[in-house]
Parts: structure tokens; sequence; C-alpha cells
């Protein structure tokens, strides 16, 4: 398996956004525990995906499909992406 790490990021981006540092008052000089288990979670998992080996062999009639497609460069590749995947108004 191979994770998307776009959703590991996510996680720890609205565990961030979503939890203070420290706890409301009237305990507000106590650290927020339960933050930095669930970032550490996140990180464990995947740590824990790191540590397995992938077997992945190259496959040389994709590579070579995939280097004689013509017309096909990143800023065509971003403005598609743009398309299929609008980026959100900034408010």
């Amino acid at each position: 398996m191979v994770p998307y790490l776009g959703v590991y990021l996510t996680d720890l981006t609205f565990i961030e956004d979503g939890n203070s540092d420290m706890l409301p008052a009237p305990q507000n000089n106590y650290i927020n525990f339960d933050k930095r288990k669930k970032i550490s979670k996140s990180i464990t998992e995947i740590k824990m995906y790191q540590q397995i080996p992938y077997f992945l062999m190259d496959v040389d009639q994709i590579q070579e499909f995939l280097l004689g497609v013509q017309g096909i460069d990143e800023k065509m590749l971003y403005k598609r992406s743009l398309v299929v995947e609008p980026k959100e108004e900034q408010a």
C-alpha cells in the first residue's frame, strides 16, 4: 500500500488549526497534551509506512510512452489541473 500523504497533511493541518496549544481557562497554563497525542498518532502512521519496503520495478514500456508524449509540459499540466480542480477563491 502506498499512502496518500495529502490526507495526513490535511489531518495535521486540522489538528494544528482546530486545537489550542494550551488548555482553555481556568487551566490556561497547562499544555494541551490531547493535541500532541493526535499529532503523534498521525506521524506514527506515516513512519509505519516508511518502514515497509516497496519492491517497485521499472516498466520500460510505460516510461518510454510517458517520455514520448509530445506537447505535454508542466505549464499545460498545471492549467489542466486547474480545470479539473479549481483553486478556491481567497477571501
